[in-house]
């Protein structure tokens, strides 16, 4: 079984700037891609929350997943077909576990069908307050 690298971050470490400003990129192209379907409803009022919906549908993976916790840990459970452990980048932040990865790692060639080509996969477990 693969061992699963995790980055552990607090709010004023560096790196949690680089985190928030991937996300906001992920945001952006999601922005973009929901006026670019406003556009071609040649900008008909009426569907917006629709095409913010398709957009994020397009471009972000969210995988199912279940979470456990108990008083001494805290687990997760992610069905990721196409990927391994390695290809999956874990943040844990004092009051939340990001999940990121890039689409499908496995080759055309292996792969008959692919629906996670060009997609993000993004999760974010919050934790509850005590």
């Amino acid at each position: 079984m693969n061992k699963l690298s995790i980055r552990y971050l607090f709010p004023e470490d560096p790196d949690a700037l680089s985190l928030f400003e991937s996300l906001n990129e992920l945001q952006e192209a999601i922005r973009q891609r929901a006026f670019g379907l406003f556009s071609e409803r040649s900008t008909a009022h009426g569907g917006e929350m629709e095409d913010w919906l398709r957009a994020e549908r397009e471009l972000v993976w969210v995988p199912q997943s279940e979470a456990m916790e108990d008083d001494r840990q805290f687990r997760l459970r992610l069905i990721v077909p196409g990927l391994e452990a390695q290809d999956l980048q874990i943040t844990a932040m004092p009051d939340a576990i990001i999940v990121q990865a890039e689409g499908a790692s496995k080759e055309a060639s292996t792969v008959p069908f692919r629906e996670l080509r060009g997609r993000k996969l993004f999760r974010r477990f919050d934790f509850e307050e005590p």
